[in-house]
């Protein structure tokens, strides 16, 4: 059984919570009804003013995330901007050097193509028939890098040939004649000529052997110039010089002299 003080206790506890309870709808009540009669007073301001403040705090959080997102996202666009840069650098310079090498195998295959093609010539022959002569004229038209010889044989009327060359640039539209030098560099001519002579000159002996009684006036070889050698070229790729010696008629057949080279053999000889 429960004592009397225990109740009374407990009936004041209780009297007390609702005084309480009781205060604060009371409170609830009266602040309500003053706010509708009094709704711009003090507490009502500052509560809106407080909200507006809760309400800058958001946005300036908000306004404070968006700006680091936006320098984050920034500073990861120029970090990309710098990678794409540097990737650029790097393929155009792999994009020269391919350029470089490619134009190294150009330039090496255009002199093996320069190379290769240096002694090779082309000829066509023609047989003409004239008038009052019983053999042909002879003609030789022969092309070598940008020269062009014309060898034209005529012969007399025991049907033996003289042969005369003309020789023209192809880069020159005048179609004049060149001079044998011009084929030539010049300060090598001398040894060239020594060369020539060289061979002209064993030849010479030799046939002042089998045939004796043609050299009597000339019992010595005497060594030509190249203007007055006579110069040929044929599609077997050789160059021929040609050299008179001007004995009598009846010498015609060892008159004239001459000795080949390889184009190829004398490729440090001629100009460019």
């Amino acid at each position: 059984m429960k004592c009397p003080e225990f109740k009374t206790l407990l009936f004041i506890f209780f009297l007390i919570l609702g005084s309480q309870v009781h205060a604060q709808k009371f409170k609830e009540f009266w602040t309500k009804s003053y706010n509708s009669v009094f709704p711009n007073n003090k507490s009502i301001r500052l509560q809106k003013i407080q909200a507006e403040n809760d309400s800058l705090k958001q946005l300036n959080d908000s306004l404070n995330g968006a700006q680091s997102y936006a320098i984050d996202k920034i500073n990861y666009l120029k970090k990309e901007v710098t990678n794409v840069k540097t990737e650029l650098y790097h393929v155009q310079l792999k994009q020269k050097d391919s350029l470089l090498l490619m134009e190294q195998k150009i330039s090496s295959l255009r002199d093996s193509i320069k190379l290769l093609s240096f002694p090779i010539v082309t000829c066509k022959e023609e047989v003409i028939q004239r008038p009052g002569l019983s053999d042909p004229e002879l003609i030789n038209t022969c092309r070598w890098r940008h020269y062009e010889t014309i060898e034209n044989g005529v012969p007399d009327a025991k049907g033996r040939y003289s042969w005369s060359t003309l020789i023209t640039d192809l880069n020159d539209d005048t179609g004049r004649g060149v001079a044998n030098a011009s084929l030539f560099i010049e300060n090598k001519i001398p040894e060239l000529e020594q060369k020539i002579n060289e061979r002209l000159a064993e030849d010479f002996k030799a046939l002042m052997e089998s045939e004796p009684n043609c050299f009597k006036k000339k019992k010595e070889y005497t060594n030509y110039s190249l203007k007055d050698m006579r110069i040929s070229i044929s599609d077997a790729s050789e160059i021929t010089f040609e050299v008179i010696y001007g004995l009598p008629d009846e010498c015609f057949a060892v008159n004239a002299a001459s000795t080949s080279f390889k184009i190829a053999e004398l490729r440090a000889f001629f100009s460019e």
